[in-house]
């Protein structure tokens, strides 16, 4: 893509007050490049729209971010919705006639200003791939893969496919968005704030209803998917079992 920025562009731009004197002083783990960025075969690019938003969760798996930026995806059909098991956000390709549970605010930041339709915004990392093979272990548990999205920061300076989570095909995706839980919201706000989201966007995060996270009911975890693969499995071995017993 020609209209992505060179490496010598690659900049955030932080104000005086927001500019860390140094990464403990400010957020333990968390590194950050107020200069020149070189792009090496060690680093990926990382986009953020959830959980690892907040420095905290980073931290926590001991990623180190060598950039970061407020940024939207490109494709403004990508939705995310709280389809995840545990009502956890996740992306959902849209229509223009289909709407999420949640519609997000217009806002006039970012790249289209006020015609554009409605984008999902958060945060643009640089990382070592190794530091995300980390997050990647992590999720996988969680029913979380990785994906290739597009994506630019609000200046629209920086332009990149960066790798982002998502829910994996099986036993994982809801079949209805749910309202989600007030712990991860909290993690989501907390997040957007840290990284100076547009503000519009952190009052449609503020305003999303939630319900407690303790005791959430079953349809929070009943994945639809779970059962056509316990039922594939079931006839799986009942098509075994007739064949081991056509050769006895």
């Amino acid at each position: 893509d020609d209209r992505r920025s060179s490496p010598e562009k690659l900049r955030r731009s932080p104000t005086t007050e927001d500019k860390p004197h140094s990464a403990e002083e400010n957020h333990g783990s968390i590194l950050y490049s107020d200069g020149e960025l070189e792009d090496d075969r060690s680093t990926t690019w990382f986009f953020a729209y959830g959980y690892y938003m907040s420095f905290s969760s980073l931290q926590k798996r001991g990623v180190k971010a060598r950039f970061r930026d407020a940024a939207v995806i490109k494709d403004p059909h990508l939705k995310m919705v709280f389809r995840h098991k545990g009502g956890q956000a996740t992306l959902e390709r849209m229509s223009s006639s289909q709407s999420p549970r949640f519609p997000p605010l217009v806002s006039s930041s970012g790249p289209g200003g006020t015609s554009a339709p409605p984008r999902v915004h958060g945060v643009l990392y640089q990382v070592s791939k190794e530091d995300l093979k980390k997050v990647q272990a992590a999720e996988r548990g969680h029913g979380f893969v990785l994906t290739s999205i597009e994506v630019e920061t609000y200046d629209g300076s920086v332009q990149r496919s960066a790798q982002a989570l998502v829910s994996g095909p099986l036993s994982h995706l809801l079949g209805d968005e749910v309202i989600p839980p007030e712990r991860y919201m909290k993690t989501l706000r907390e997040g957007a704030a840290d990284n100076f989201l547009d503000p519009v966007y952190q009052a449609w995060l503020s305003g999303i209803e939630t319900v407690p996270s303790t005791g959430l009911p079953s349809e929070y975890f009943n994945c639809p998917s779970r059962y056509i693969s316990v039922t594939f499995f079931i006839l799986a071995m009942i098509l075994a079992a007739n064949v081991l017993h056509s050769y006895l």
